[in-house]
């Protein structure tokens, strides 16, 4: 098992250009999808950023 990084992964994503309510929640569920914490996620200057 290995550590879990504490650096967030931020990638440029349309989703967040125009991060409406929505947009947002599907950033944070891709992040989920991807094995980070929904609730952590987050949209900044148009970038998705996953965080544990």
């Amino acid at each position: 098992i290995g550590t879990t990084a504490l650096i967030d992964v931020c990638k440029p994503d349309r989703l967040c250009e125009n991060p409406i309510g929505y947009n947002v929640t599907l950033c944070k569920v891709s992040c989920e999808w991807s094995g980070y914490s929904f609730d952590n996620s987050y949209c900044e200057k148009g970038n998705c950023c996953c965080a544990s």
